[in-house]
């Protein structure tokens, strides 16, 4: 199979496999979204996916960024400069994928979609702000990410960013999630009885019902239930919103 010639494309190398993935990039005026891998040991090129947006995947960009792990078997992939195909304007988007090699399946873990200049501006302690051209690199040991920089394309910006980030991407395990979730919904019914029943129910429910699933090593949970007592004492129930992780 022939590849064609592009620029501003991810190319990354699987040592454990000896393969060479390709993605995406610029060729004339069209950014591609396909995704091809080349086999080191055989001398061929074979296509894994000719759209990879349709199959799930990021839309096509030019100068994204991507990383790899080896070891676990996944491709990441922070978006650059996309194109609007229904206005056919450039756009420069927020959005960070993983891709299972042995699976072949892509999952959007994090998307920002703001694209105001004020927004970005408080937001800029807090997470770093759209961009292309940026620098992406991965540490296989710590399992780190760090990005440095980039063209943020606001023409009120002209400037190159110099900010420096790092990511480290969290999974939890499915007990943690099944607890979480039940956490939430104990959580709901001690604040409906803060409404309505007496103090010394709603009391024993928090203490029996709620108390009783928390994992200790799980800080979310642990941050989430220290603020819950004081709904006993105050009118905070009434107007209190379940949170959502």
């Amino acid at each position: 199979m022939e590849l064609r010639s592009r620029i501003g494309h991810s190319m990354l190398l699987d040592s454990s496999r000896d393969m060479l993935y390709i993605f995406a990039g610029q060729r004339n005026k069209d950014y591609l979204s396909d995704f091809y891998v080349y086999d080191i040991s055989k001398d061929k090129v074979h296509e894994v996916e000719r759209d990879s947006h349709k199959m799930g995947g990021p839309e096509g960009g030019f100068t994204q960024r991507a990383t790899i792990d080896s070891q676990k078997g996944e491709i990441y992939i922070l978006s650059g400069l996309m194109r609007e195909k229904q206005s056919n304007t450039d756009t420069v988007k927020n959005s960070f994928w993983v891709y299972n090699i042995d699976k072949s399946t892509w999952s959007k873990i994090y998307q920002n979609e703001n694209t105001a200049s004020d927004y970005w501006d408080k937001m800029k302690m807090v997470e770093p702000r759209p961009r292309f051209a940026h620098q992406l690199v991965y540490h296989p040991e710590k399992k780190v990410h760090y990005l440095f920089g980039g063209n943020p394309g606001d023409n009120s910006l002209p400037v190159r960013l110099d900010d420096f980030w790092s990511l480290n991407l969290e999974r939890i395990t499915p007990e943690t999630a099944l607890s979480r979730a039940l956490f939430l919904i104990r959580k709901q019914n001690f604040i409906e009885m803060c409404r309505t029943a007496d103090r010394q129910t709603s009391l024993q429910y928090l203490r029996s019902e709620v108390s009783s699933i928390i994992d200790p090593s799980d800080t979310q949970t642990v941050s989430q239930i220290k603020t819950l007592p004081i709904m006993l004492f105050n009118d905070i129930a009434k107007n209190e919103t379940v949170n959502q992780y």
